[in-house]
Parts: C-alpha cells; sequence; structure tokens
C-alpha cells in the first residue's frame, strides 16, 4: 500500500508547488496568455476594475494590425482591412480571451476565418 500512496502524495505534491506561481484565475478561461503566464495587468491597465484592453495594449505584444498574418478567407478578404471600416476596428470586437471570440464581419456576412482566435 505504501508503494502506491508515496509516489501519488510526492506527485500531488509536486503539481502544487508549480501552482504557487500561477497567478490566481478564479474561473476565468484563458487562451495564449496561460501558456505565457502573463499577469492581468499585461492586457488590462487597471486590474481592480476590468475593462476591455485597448488596441494599443494587443499590438504592444503583436504588432500593428496590418503586419498581422492571417489567412484570407474563401472570398479573398482580408479580415483586418474591413470594406465599412477600415483598420479602426478594436482588436476586443473581435477578439476575446476570456470567451468565444466572435468576428464583427459574421453579425452580417458568412465568414470562414481558417485560424480565427
Amino acid at each position: 500500500m505504501k508503494k502506491f500512496f508515496i509516489p501519488l502524495f510526492a506527485a500531488l505534491l509536486s503539481c502544487s508547488a508549480f501552482a504557487a506561481d500561477a497567478p490566481v484565475l478564479a474561473g476565468m478561461p484563458m487562451k495564449h496568455s496561460m501558456a505565457a503566464q502573463m499577469q492581468c495587468s499585461t492586457c488590462h491597465d487597471n486590474t481592480t476594475e476590468f475593462t476591455k484592453p485597448s488596441t494599443q495594449k494587443c499590438e504592444s505584444c503583436h504588432g500593428p494590425m496590418a503586419q498581422i498574418k492571417t489567412k484570407a478567407n474563401p472570398q479573398d478578404k482580408y479580415p483586418h482591412q474591413s470594406a465599412h471600416y477600415g483598420n479602426t476596428v478594436d482588436c476586443v470586437v473581435c477578439h476575446s480571451e476570456h470567451k468565444a471570440s466572435q468576428d464583427l464581419c459574421s453579425n452580417c456576412h458568412q465568414t470562414q476565418w481558417t485560424n480565427f482566435r
């Protein structure tokens, strides 16, 4: 019996040591920030009253919208250069870190972005 519980205890203990370094994200689903071990303040200016990040915050890591590599959809449209809005739409209108992303174009058009996140 000891042969079973001692390795199990050691495994649980080692997992808890790594968890102590992770930020507390009670109930927050995460995407790329979890893998990068980012803090809330990386995206949010005010971490006591969370607001959506500005496009400038997104671009500080991802670069200017015009330089973000993405694939065109089957209709040959580039998502970051809207026929209606140019490139003036904030990133968070379409992209979300804590819930499913929903692209603005699909509100009126049928879109098929192959690498949409």
